[in-house]
């Protein structure tokens, strides 16, 4: 196996990422007490809640300034990754990243944020220990239990299982999510999808540019290019001011010797 080898390298960004949360989330996948609230008299329960209102008061601050470095922090490491991946790629002229061409950030704000959350959290757990010690911890986790009569611990650790898993699958899959524009191929990879399909630009069929697309509701202006490809799949990019196409589609008119068809709808190209 060739380690530099584009098929083999396109997979590091997108592990290491998956790799990042995993350790995120470590600390909620290890063994701790699941058990529901225990027989508490009423000056108990109310010196449990008193104990656990003064711990969230000391506390808040400080969570919110946690939460917001991992936030930030995972952010900023998404987009290392990203530009990672970037880098490793083969050779080429143009590389289109849908929705993340001017602004790549906001494609990893939600796996960021949620990330984040649960790390800010659990060093907030952390910090509440180091604080308080572990009795007041421990006191503390009652008085959750009490106040929400359930396990509190294992509603966390099943919602952090979730966030785990819907943020690997959508990094995964954002990170496998471009158009390749190279010297003598296109290369597609659909964000619902893990694998590369080239095209060679005899196989493009049409150029075109729509001012409208087609809804339930009716036609609705948005202008997008497209490149229709000789088997019938179609590559789309909104036209707007995220995006110059121009420089795009001037090569791919020298590269195709096709002219761009300037249609209301997709439907209306000629053959």
């Amino acid at each position: 196996m060739d380690l530099t080898d584009w098929k083999v390298l396109r997979f590091v960004p997108p592990l290491a990422s998956i790799a990042l949360i995993g350790l995120a989330a470590w600390g909620f996948g290890r063994r701790a007490p699941r058990r529901p609230p225990g027989e508490r008299s009423d000056l108990e329960a109310a010196a449990l809640r008193r104990g656990r209102r003064d711990i969230d008061r000391a506390t808040a601050l400080p969570s919110l300034f946690f939460v917001a470095l991992a936030v930030v922090g995972v952010t900023a490491l998404l987009l290392l990754f990203a530009n990672l991946r970037d880098r490793l790629m083969p050779a080429h002229l143009f590389l289109i990243h849908p929705l993340s061409n001017r602004l790549p950030v906001l494609v990893w704000v939600l796996p960021g944020l949620l990330t984040g959350v649960v790390i800010g959290t659990r060093v907030t757990e952390w910090y509440r220990v180091a604080r308080f010690g572990r009795q007041a911890a421990e006191n503390y986790r009652e008085a959750s239990r009490l106040a929400y009569r359930w396990d509190m611990e294992r509603a966390v650790r099943w919602a952090t299982a979730g966030v785990v898993l819907v943020c690997a699958g959508y990094i995964v899959l954002a990170m496998d999510w471009y158009t390749r524009f190279e010297e003598e191929r296109v290369v597609l990879d659909p964000f619902w999808g893990l694998g590369e399909t080239a095209y060679g630009y005899d196989r493009v069929t049409h150029l075109v540019h729509t001012t409208h697309v087609h809804t339930r509701e009716g036609d609705v202006v948005r202008p997008q290019v497209s490149v229709v490809f000789a088997d019938g799949e179609r590559w789309t990019l909104d036209d707007d001011d995220d995006y110059d196409a121009r420089p795009l589609f001037a090569f791919l008119q020298q590269k195709t010797g096709r002219t761009v068809q300037f249609v209301r709808l997709i439907e209306d190209v000629k053959p």
